[in-house]
């Protein structure tokens, strides 16, 4: 009998001791840390979906595709946040994976605060239990983390790990080229199709992807008090930086991203964020894509491919095209487009609308995208800029996982997506 008491003892006091590494309990039953609201904390684990469409509302990905993810983003069993407080002290926060990596999904596909994912108050989150405080920092740790461990795949470089594809994705776009399409044009309806007299033929056709810059509005940098003290007043730089990240064009303060698009449903890489105030030109400028794809073309493939763009991108290119325009000389017409091209130019843009499918599948998947009030500048950029490349990314997996989205059906490209391993391999066209 007092051996079965001992070992009962002993097995409790290493549960107290794993439950005070995994909640915010410590040995003596104390709250930690002691800010924040709390409320006590709950076991969210996978396991704890009724079935694989509660998972797929609540986060956007099934119980196994959820395991696959944890098993590719390689984190700890238990992973350790640093906690930063106001005197300078810096406590840790442990988590048990599955539960921070729920947090992050839900809080990205949910539009709710960290305070009520604590307690619960919305239909899709179910509540997390403890420090809302504690929460936010692990939220914070591990959108970088993955912003970090990923960044080769939705960054800047990541288009180098595509050019292998180009020419499948060149096929595929001129297919759906040469399907006949009702578009109404001028308030007509009309059917366009890649058929007109001196068309280009497929192995004269050079169209890869296509390109464009999408905005995330956010809050007035500056706007606020220098401190906690109500009648602060606002920094010495609050004009400059507001200046700075003032959009002309759309009248708001925001952020822009420069993204390239494949006919496989994805976002194939990104440059940016960057200030909105500058044109998406220059942010194509800055990227330093047009040489760097020619110089992976012509070494690779011997042949140049080129992304597809709107009229603002319009200049010499050596990657990049734009639709046909008419010559004017010294304000005056002097050269209309001909109708075949213009014809072409319909074709071209009822397929390069599916950039745009892209950024609304991304406020669809991820409301928390839309939220200009999340997005404040001053706070933490150095999140905000992290957060926009991984909910693009996450996208990214979403499409993996359920295998093509409306871009890749039969009615646009038919275009599949990689298996969501090999794309977070980094072997994509494999």
């Amino acid at each position: 009998m007092v051996e079965e008491a001992t070992a009962s003892l002993n097995n409790s006091l290493i549960c107290i001791d794993l439950d005070s590494q995994l909640l915010d309990l410590d040995l003596d039953g104390n709250e930690t840390p002691p800010r924040g609201h709390y409320f006590p904390p709950k076991d969210t684990r996978i396991d704890t979906f009724q079935n694989d469409d509660h998972a797929d509302q609540q986060l956007r990905l099934s119980e196994d595709e959820l395991r696959d993810l944890l098993r590719l983003f390689e984190l700890d069993e238990l992973t350790q946040v640093p906690m930063l407080h106001g005197d300078g002290s810096v406590t840790f926060c442990n988590f048990n994976r599955e539960e921070l990596l729920m947090h992050m999904l839900t809080k990205m596909s949910s539009r709710v605060t960290h305070k009520m994912m604590v307690e619960g108050v919305e239909p899709l989150t179910g509540g997390f239990g403890g420090s809302n405080t504690k929460w936010e920092q692990g939220y914070k740790w591990l959108v970088k983390y993955v912003d970090n461990k990923f960044y080769h795949l939705i960054g800047p470089d990541a288009i180098k790990m595509w050019v292998e594809s180009f020419p499948s994705f060149r096929d595929h776009i001129y297919q759906y080229l040469r399907k006949p399409k009702r578009r109404r044009i001028n308030g007509i309806d009309t059917v366009v199709q890649w058929d007109h007299e001196g068309a280009p033929t497929r192995e004269e056709f050079n169209i890869a992807s296509f390109a464009d810059c999408t905005i995330y509005t956010t809050c007035v940098p500056g706007a606020g008090p220098v401190d906690a003290d109500k009648d602060a007043p606002r920094g010495d730089d609050a004009c400059v930086l507001q200046r700075s990240f003032f959009d002309g064009h759309h009248r708001v303060h925001d952020i822009k991203m420069l993204t390239i698009y494949g006919p496989n449903g994805m976002t194939l890489a990104t440059y940016g964020p960057t200030s909105g105030r500058r044109k998406d030109p220059t942010l194509h400028e800055w990227s330093g894509w047009d040489d760097e794809i020619a110089q992976l073309c012509m070494q690779r493939l011997q042949k140049i491919f080129a992304s597809f763009a709107d009229r603002i991108f319009a200049g010499h290119w050596h990657c990049l095209r734009t639709a046909h325009v008419p010559l004017v000389v010294n304000n005056a017409l002097r050269f209309p487009v001909p109708e075949p091209l213009l014809n072409e130019n319909a074709n071209m843009d009822s397929a390069r609308e599916c950039i745009e499918h892209g950024y609304g599948a991304e406020g669809q998947l991820l409301p928390l995208s839309t939220v200009k009030e999340h997005r404040k500048l001053n706070v933490d950029s150095e999140l905000i800029y992290a957060e926009t490349r991984v909910m693009l990314l996450l996208c990214n997996i979403v499409t993996c996982c359920r295998r093509g989205n409306v871009t890749t059906g039969k009615r646009m490209f038919g275009c599949p997506p990689p298996t969501l391993e090999s794309y977070l391999n980094g072997t994509p066209h494999h």
